[in-house]
């Protein structure tokens, strides 16, 4: 039997209220099979899945970014400052979202991580700026103003350059690829507006400003990763060429799959057992045989 909803029918409600009346003939008649299938019902279980999934891989993304930031400096207060400047532009970037677009598909759940692990870089440009002016002695106003003019504008540059080509996404015919490239486009400008208006204001705030005046003559890990890779430029390109040459093999072995089935987490299996697939059906059989006897 076909059943097909009208056009605009919610297909989440519908297909939600199928299985309950199947499993309500379940328990009313043991043996009944029924099953749902079509394409609207793997649309809703691919947005499902792909909803779910999203949202843990933006959790930890947003808690890997924040543990490695503070792992690295040996400090809370600035990365925490940082991960609360990237959510509120996240959130902002969800508001413009549904103003503008009005809802997610199953391919612009994904700016959610793109965006931290895009946007927790700007922060991490300003702080590393702002700190080194404050290890050479310099007052956390005036080494904030420095971080400010000086680096402020490179960051500025690399975040339009990564907007532009997410934006070069909506010149395509693919309505989710373009809604794609707008999303995260738009969202890399806000979550730069965000993190360079408000991280500064907070930076001036916190005891650790005065902490960094005891700790600035401290040999610590970022000096002597710094010292071994800044004097050694042509070590460092050897590396990089080296590695770019040993995976330039790989890249013709990188195919398309055309099957929307392999995106599911558990894909459906056939049995190959007919009376697995047809319990029912055995039932009433045998219930016929006996009365034919």
């Amino acid at each position: 039997m076909l059943v097909k909803p009208k056009n605009g029918t919610d297909y989440e409600q519908v297909a939600e209220r199928i299985h309950q009346l199947i499993n309500e003939a379940q328990r009313q008649i043991p043996g009944v099979n029924a099953e749902l299938t079509g394409q609207p019902l793997l649309e809703i279980q691919e947005m499902s899945q792909a909803r779910k999934d999203t949202t843990i891989a933006s959790i930890i993304a947003l808690i890997m970014c924040g543990a490695l930031f503070i792992t690295a400096y040996k400090e809370t207060g600035r990365p925490l400052k940082v991960i609360l400047c990237l959510v509120l532009g996240v959130v902002y970037t969800l508001a413009f979202t549904t103003v503008t677009v009005g809802s997610l598909n199953i391919l612009t759940l994904t700016f959610l991580p793109i965006l931290i692990g895009l946007g927790i870089d700007f922060g991490i440009h300003i702080v590393s700026r702002y700190e080194e002016e404050l290890y050479r002695m310099r007052p956390p106003l005036q080494a904030l103003s420095t971080t400010m003019k000086k680096t402020a504008p490179n960051i500025v540059i690399g975040a339009f350059t990564t907007s532009g080509a997410f934006l070069a996404m909506c010149l395509t015919d693919f309505s989710g690829i373009r809604q794609m490239g707008f999303i995260c486009g738009v969202g890399i400008i806000l979550v730069l507006i965000t993190i360079i208006t408000l991280l500064p204001v907070l930076l001036l705030t916190g005891r650790q400003n005065r902490l960094d005046w005891y700790q600035a003559q401290k040999f610590t890990l970022k000096k002597k990763i710094y010292g071994i890779l800044t004097p050694n430029p042509i070590i460092v390109l050897f590396l990089a060429a080296c590695i770019t040459f040993a995976i330039i093999p790989v890249i013709p072995r990188v195919r398309f799959d055309y099957n929307l089935l392999n995106l599911q987490n558990s894909p459906p299996t056939i049995s190959k057992n007919r009376n697995e697939a047809y319990p029912a059906r055995i039932k009433l059989n045998s219930v016929l045989r006996r009365d034919r006897k």
